[in-house]
């Protein structure tokens, strides 16, 4: 359904239910092609909730979770630093 990202994002219990990755659709709907346009859906709420946005592909806004991010980044570090 169009329009009630936010009021979904607002039911899930995200200190029982963690998901990675968040897509939300942030374009206005049109029945025409939406071009240079942008919402910006759910980005408060996600905010708040730990997450960040990592991309917006010119349709969809990619949120993951910020706690994530750090663990991979610095598993990664090491990883690289090992490399040497």
């Amino acid at each position: 359904m169009e329009g009630i990202e936010e009021k979904i994002l607002e039911q899930i219990d995200f200190k029982t239910y963690k998901p990675w990755i968040i897509i939300l659709e942030n374009i206005p709907y049109r029945p025409t092609l939406s071009i240079d346009e942008r919402e910006y859906k759910g980005n408060s709420f996600l905010e708040q909730c730990g997450y960040t946005e990592y991309a917006f592909t010119g349709i969809n806004s990619i949120f993951l979770r910020r706690d994530v991010v750090a663990q991979f980044n610095q598993k990664r570090l090491k990883e690289l630093q090992g490399e040497h």
